[in-house]
């Protein structure tokens, strides 16, 4: 079995190197557009929000899109992902995440762009869009089908990770965690068969609420540290390049495990290379696949932003070093009930509620949209009652088997997509000219 486990890390390892080798090219290639564009990219916000317009059925605003983006990748994964990534690789994970964040944003640029560019719309209006339709029309059909099919399974597991964390906290209440499960899977359920517009609604309103209360969480604990920040960034640039923190093992095993678990940890939180968080924002009502690219660069911002919070508490207040606490919500718990007291344990619990119930939504919407694509558009609730039973089911199972079904089926869908944007990125000779020209005033 530990063969096994070797050969998936093994691939997991190369899958999220070529991640990076991705984002890196595509950064080159679009002369670091995540960068020199910010000042447009907020721009973009702003007016998406204050601007009034008629709108279709089937279509959102912008940065509505954005945040039903936002509300799948803003999960518990950005809570948990960097504690864990710090518990294996040590703090020089956390450098991992930069380089994600940093790189990571050109690929959601991309990816975005490239879903408004190809996505299509029925007679009836309705929107079908995502990494099926650029990597059918422009890659090859099997492309589509293998991700498709990955990411249904994919989202299932991620939407697991959630409900389980979340029916554990509670659980602390004296809540059942098949109640959680229960409530949780009927209320997705209601919310999907209600549409794109309400999701739209919900998200928009879910996003700022939950970004602010733990950003404003970390950073007062963050404050409360603020002398130790010289030795933690310190900290983590050795544990990085060097062997010293792994106990004197041989040169190199320290970016090794850095980069593996850090790499690891921000794909499950920021979906950067993933796709996923194309789907939503192939909804959006805007015409240029420019402007919404970089609107999608946020999601990628505020994602590696929080996840560095949550290392930097994590580091900052030393609780890393108690071998008495697991890694993960426990540790968090810990940290939340030092610094605010009789509080702590309530604002963390709403914390997770708001992070856990929108990423499930978010993963459940983008499943759907793999589902449909793959039957035509046909039979959608019986993935709405596999969601519903899977959620239910991951409320009381171990989370072990969650996160190895998540990160086995990442493989299948993110390999493919970045090869895709790849191929269609360097076919395009003059991309981000071409991109240029074919934005448009919203």
């Amino acid at each position: 079995m530990s063969y096994f486990y070797l050969i998936e890390d093994s691939f997991l390892f190369v899958s999220f190197l070529f991640l990076l080798f991705g984002g890196i090219v595509l950064s080159f290639k679009t002369n670091f557009i995540q960068i020199r564009s910010i000042p447009l990219m907020f721009k973009l916000f702003f007016r998406s929000i204050f601007r009034k317009e008629v709108l279709s059925q089937h279509a959102i605003k912008p940065h509505r899109a954005l945040f039903t983006a936002m509300a799948t990748s803003l999960g518990i994964g950005n809570i948990i992902a960097p504690v864990i990534a710090i518990g294996f690789g040590g703090p020089g994970a956390l450098f991992g995440f930069l380089l994600a964040t940093i790189f990571g944003s050109a690929t959601t640029f991309v990816e975005v762009a490239k879903a408004i560019k190809y996505r299509e719309r029925s007679e009836d209006g309705t929107i079908s869009g995502g990494p099926m339709q650029y990597l059918r029309k422009g890659v090859h059909p099997a492309f589509a089908f293998i991700y498709a099919s990955a990411a249904c399974i994919m989202l299932l597991s991620w939407s697991g990770r959630q409900i389980n964390a979340l029916s554990k906290l509670l659980s602390f209440y004296s809540i059942p965690m098949y109640f959680t499960g229960i409530v949780v899977s009927f209320t997705i359920i209601f919310i999907l068969i209600r549409g794109i517009k309400l999701i739209g609604r919900i998200t928009e309103k879910l996003v700022p609420v939950m970004f602010l209360l733990y950003t404003g969480s970390m950073l007062f604990i963050i404050l409360m540290n603020i002398e130790k920040l010289p030795s933690v960034l310190f900290l983590i640039y050795e544990s990085a390049f060097s062997a010293k923190s792994l106990g004197g093992a041989f040169a190199g095993i320290g970016i090794h495990q850095a980069l593996y678990w850090g790499l690891s940890e921000s794909v499950f939180a920021n979906e950067s290379g993933v796709g996923t968080a194309t789907i939503p924002h192939s909804m959006s009502a805007t015409k240029s696949s420019v402007d919404q690219g970089l609107l999608s660069m946020i999601s990628v911002y505020t994602n590696g932003f929080l996840c560095m919070l949550s290392g930097l508490a994590v580091l900052m207040t030393g609780v890393w070093n108690n071998s008495n606490i697991e890694f993960g919500i426990p540790m968090l718990l810990h940290i939340f009930k030092d610094n605010f007291a009789g509080v702590g344990v309530i604002i963390l619990t709403i914390v997770v509620i708001l992070f856990a119930s929108g990423a499930m939504l978010g993963n459940s919407y983008n499943g759907s949209q793999c589902y449909l694509y793959l039957t035509s558009g046909r039979w959608i609730y019986f993935y709405y009652a596999l969601i519903a039973l899977f959620i239910f089911s991951c409320s009381i199972i171990d989370m072990k088997l969650l996160w190895s079904l998540g990160g086995f089926f990442i493989i299948p869908v993110a390999v493919p997509n970045v090869l895709g944007i790849l191929i269609l990125v360097f076919r395009d000779k003059d991309f981000v000219k071409n991109l240029r020209h074919q934005s448009k005033e919203n």
